[in-house]
């Protein structure tokens, strides 16, 4: 290349990685990833993109290509950190761990190379991709888990099992580097009860190499014997949040948990409703924070007690708290509230701490009336996503990428009254989309959609206009649907009639692809039916 001509090449690395930002993974990938070839420049400095693979929003055609370089034969992918999320594309996980797209030696292979694994918005009824695969990850130092909430008493069965097989990882200790396991079921981890007597079993020994721990009771303590005395079984805990839910907690409780962790340094107390007067005399609290957990720097505190004659509410001294009276309740309260995203600790009731900024990190908005669409920047500068049924008369800041329309919405009065959404993303209505007008509507009002779910008209012949519309070809020289053309995925229910009337002569499958535009989609996409949703993913 002659001297005075320039290329990518000559681009400094902080340059490339900042157009890598533009790029999907998959895309990054499929330029830059050269494992035969590691000494050249640009498989170095994208190093992060291939030790840590995030599925979570990819095409289908994307995930198909991730797919053949995990079935690179010559020399195939694997990362040491996998983030498998169902946030936007539901069957996501699903496809992941489908022995149609690897076999169990290939899941093998990639989870026995993990050391840190994330699985978010995980339904129950897929919970056997954990139980089936968690006794390869030995090398696992960091692993979280986060299971949507449950209808059916089934899906509680499937919790419970799920519950065993995490309990595996903590009793049986395969797990030997873990040092941080964070689980969000709809109830929490159940180690037997919920009780603090699981609180101490945890504690002594098991989890040795814990750093962090958020631990959230819903029963009392059950058992007769005496507390155990405790001896320093986490030492390298350094983060401790306990959150407990009108338990009857005492001060000698919480002693007897302070003695496990004398190398904390941070502090989350949330105690509700507790019947121990201590809680209210400050220099007791810090007297006791004091003796036993010597390297305290931070302490977030929250506590709630029925005033009784022994009720003497005294200050705090290193650690300032707001002491307020509601009635015949004492508050006590550290701020700033919350004290950060992850802080937990939960307000009695709005109508007792009106005064608590605890809107300051909320990420999911339910909207009821049009005074929160204008406070957005105030008090709502981190939600993401909004329910509601009210139209929107604003257009919604950019921080705002997914909306779901109420069940009991009018389609019609609402997108009659609605801006264009440009910074919509994921958008759901629980309403019926009953004409092929309505739909065209929502295509104006939003029209950057990349994750949609609509209820469609039960009628056959709307529900085919409207299916029409989403995978309409206006100009056959494009491959993406000319209306929507960032949609990755599509999904709706089918009621039981519709079921059957796309049944009759074929799969349902085949029938769409016979009688909707779809047949002229000449990219690959995924056709997926499952029980009263069908989903199609681009």
């Amino acid at each position: 290349m002659k001297e005075n001509v320039t290329s990518i090449l000559d681009l400094p690395n902080e340059i490339l990685l900042h157009i890598c930002r533009y790029l999907s993974q998959s895309h990054i990938l499929y330029a830059f990833y050269t494992p035969l070839t590691p000494e050249y420049r640009f498989h170095s400095i994208i190093s992060d993109y291939y030790e840590t693979i995030r599925l979570d929003q990819q095409t289908y055609y994307e995930f198909i290509h991730l797919r053949s370089l995990f079935l690179f034969s010559e020399l195939p992918l694997r990362p040491k950190s996998l983030i498998l999320s169902n946030r936007h594309v539901n069957i996501l996980i699903e496809r992941f761990s489908d022995s149609e797209f690897f076999s169990n030696d290939v899941l093998q292979s990639i989870f026995s190379n993990l050391t840190h694994l994330t699985i978010l918005n995980y339904s129950v009824t897929d919970l056997h991709f954990i139980d089936d695969h968690i006794k390869e990850l030995k090398q696992l130092e960091y692993f979280h888990v986060n299971i949507i909430p449950f209808d059916t008493q089934s899906d509680a069965y499937m919790l419970s099992k799920c519950n065993r097989s995490f309990t595996e990882i903590i009793y049986r200790v395969k797990m030997p580097l873990l040092h941080t396991f964070r689980c969000e079921t709809p109830n929490g981890l159940i180690l037997q009860k919920d009780t603090i007597d699981d609180l101490y079993i945890l504690l002594d020994g098991i989890a040795p190499n814990a750093e962090t721990m958020l631990i959230k009771l819903y029963q009392p303590r059950i058992l007769t014997r005496p507390r155990p005395n405790g001896r320093l079984s986490c030492p390298r805990l350094t983060q401790f949040s306990f959150l407990e839910c009108s338990i009857g907690l005492s001060i000698d409780d919480l002693k007897s948990i302070f003695v496990y962790m004398k190398n904390l340094n941070q502090l989350t107390l949330s105690i509700r409703n507790t019947p121990d007067p201590t809680f209210c005399d400050g220099s007791i609290v810090e007297s006791i924070l004091n003796k036993y957990l010597p390297s305290l720097r931070q302490f977030h505190y929250t506590m709630t007690h029925q005033i009784s004659d022994q009720t003497v509410p005294k200050d705090f001294l290193r650690w300032p708290m707001v002491i307020k009276t509601y009635g015949e309740r004492i508050h006590i309260y550290s701020l700033p509230w919350p004290s950060n995203k992850y802080d937990r600790r939960e307000i009695p009731a709005e109508s007792e701490a009106t005064d608590l900024n605890h809107s300051k990190y909320k990420k999911h908005l339910l909207v009821t009336n049009n005074t929160q669409f204008h406070q957005f920047n105030k008090y709502f500068a981190h939600v993401d996503q909004i329910t509601t049924s009210l139209p929107l008369h604003i257009q919604l800041p950019w921080h705002v990428t997914k909306l779901i329309l109420s069940a009991n919405t009018s389609i019609n009065v609402w997108i009659s009254n609605a801006v264009v959404q440009p910074s919509i993303r994921h958008f759901i209505a629980k309403s019926n989309v009953i004409d092929e007008k309505q739909m065209l509507i929502l295509i104006q009002k939003f029209p950057r959609v990349k994750y949609l779910e609509l209820l469609l008209s039960s009628d056959m012949i709307p529900f085919i206009r409207c299916w029409n519309i989403l995978f309409n070809r206006k100009d056959n020289t494009r491959k993406y649907c000319s209306d929507w053309p960032n949609l990755i995925i599509f999904s709706t229910a089918v009621s039981r009639e519709q079921r059957y009337f796309l049944t009759a002569t074929s799969y349902s499958f085949e029938w769409f692809i016979r009688n909707t535009d779809l047949k002229y989609y000449t990219d690959r996409f995924f056709f997926d039916e499952n029980n009263s949703k069908i989903t199609i993913w681009f």
